[in-house]
This record gives structure tokens, sequence and C-alpha cells, in this order.
């Protein structure tokens, strides 16, 4: 049981992001359908590597420069998915 969830787990950050999860992850459309119980916590995840990397680029740059940064990381992470 806790290996489905997990595959469902790493099927949302592989639909949801460009983070390697795996060569021998099965791949189907009830497991897409399934796995979107998951995207809230991918949505999070993506969500937090933003804030850290504008918190981290803000130390650095100034805001603008900073959100930039924030920005092409998230774009980075997810492919520009969205």
């Amino acid at each position: 049981m806790l290996q489905y969830q997990w595959t469902l787990f790493k099927t949302a950050v592989m639909f949801l992001t460009r983070i390697p999860v795996g060569k021998n992850l099965p791949y189907s459309q009830e497991l897409l359908q399934a796995s979107a119980r998951y995207f809230t916590w991918v949505g999070i995840l993506v969500g937090i590597t933003g804030g850290v990397s504008l918190y981290l680029a803000n130390l650095v740059f100034s805001p603008a420069l900073s959100i930039a940064v924030s920005m092409l990381s998230t774009i980075l992470l997810t492919g520009s998915f969205h």
C-alpha cells in the first residue's frame, strides 16, 4: 500500500516537474489520474523551491533581480508547465 502511494507521488512529480524520478517508474493513464491527490504536495514543493531561491537571491541581489531568479528557478523546475 505504501509502495503504491509512493509510486503515485513520483508520478505526480514526473508529470508536474522536470525532476527525474527513475527509469523503472510504471506509467499509465490510471496512475496519472490517481496521482492527482499529490498534485498539491508537489505544488507546495515547487513553491518552497521558489521561496528559498527568492530568499537566497535577496541576500545577494536587488529585489527585482531576486524575483527574476526565483521565477527562473521555478520555470526551470517545472519546465514552464503553466
